[in-house]
């Protein structure tokens, strides 16, 4: 089970039709509206993201569906300097999709994900919805070339999607929410552009809309909580089994790497070093085990996973 679960974080590179979307998660159980924003990457992603997901219920993001307004960029497009500003002319649409394996897929690219829940009443919610909807409805059939790297782009939209349905509050701006001068000389002083979603997560999450934000992180992130974890589980193991320094030392070299750390030698390494041991001592067996999971969360070669599920039975 902890393997499936932590399957979640890996990328699902699907895209699924809106046909389809609406089949699975229903219009009408979508109850709450967020707004997301997505941290920079390579290409077309290098100023972030932005894009409204609505879900069932709060903080449930595996019944939940993501609007986006993008480009439709052609599959034989190569961003270059000089074609930068070609995707002007391509249709700016907007896309369906759901929500997890869309989140999925910015982690995976080593990319934050913030999704800022908007205090909206359930009419207000609705009506964002339809608004939506419609407007993906409209752009599907007229094709529209309308978008504009800076005054029409992800971010306008969502926030003016918003904005139609807010009743009170100060509204979303193509320029994130700043509170006060001192912020905004801030940002500006750091020559950060206010008006694309990259900005947004410095002062975003004191709007007076916002009423909780939730953070996913970058994958290489959690990989390396993984890892320190890793060290903590192998610190706890060869100090149960009174490990020689020289060998302990090593053992945490070998676990400084992601590539080492799930590799066969260390697998059998670490599996003749402490198995005798983690059969004998609780504390030694339960670290053992850690260890040897995360080995299996970042082993890429079935043969190894092979190997780890052995040295697992031997101990379990």
């Amino acid at each position: 089970m902890r393997h499936i679960l932590r399957s979640l974080i890996l990328p699902i590179l699907i895209l699924i039709s809106s046909k389809t979307i609406a089949q699975e998660v229903q219009t009408d159980s979508l109850r709450h509206a967020y707004l997301g924003i997505a941290g920079n990457g390579s290409g077309m992603g290098m100023f972030g993201h932005a894009f409204l997901l609505f879900s069932s219920s709060r903080g449930d993001f595996f019944s939940s569906r993501i609007y986006q307004y993008n480009i439709q960029v052609p599959e034989d497009f190569k961003l270059t300097f000089g074609s930068a500003f070609d995707v002007q002319t391509f249709p700016f649409r907007v896309f369906a999709e759901k929500g997890i394996p869309f989140i999925q897929r910015y982690v995976a690219e080593n990319r934050a994900v913030y999704l800022y829940e908007l205090d909206l009443s359930d009419s207000a919610v609705k009506q964002l919805l339809r608004n939506v909807e419609a407007d993906k409805t409209f752009r599907d059939k007229k094709a529209l070339p309308d978008y504009n790297l800076a005054t029409n782009n992800c971010v306008t939209k969502t926030y003016e999607q918003i904005n139609a349905v807010t009743t009170h509050g100060p509204r979303f701006t193509a320029s994130p929410y700043v509170p006060n001068l001192s912020s905004f000389y801030r940002i500006s002083r750091e020559s950060i552009s206010l008006a694309v979603p990259l900005a947004s997560p410095l002062v975003m999450k004191n709007h007076p809309l916002i009423k909780s934000v939730h953070y996913f992180k970058p994958k290489r992130v959690l990989e390396y909580e993984r890892l320190l974890e890793q060290k903590r589980a192998l610190q706890i193991l060869t100090k149960s089994c009174g490990t020689s320094q020289g060998v302990a030392n090593a053992l945490d070299f070998l676990t400084s790497n992601i590539r080492t750390a799930s590799s066969a030698a260390y697998i059998s390494t670490i599996r003749e070093q402490f198995s005798a041991c983690a059969l004998k001592d609780q504390t030694a067996r339960t670290e053992q085990i850690r260890i040897f999971d995360i080995s299996r969360y970042f082993a890429t070669d079935e043969r190894v996973r092979e190997s780890i599920d052995r040295a697992l039975a031997e101990i379990l």
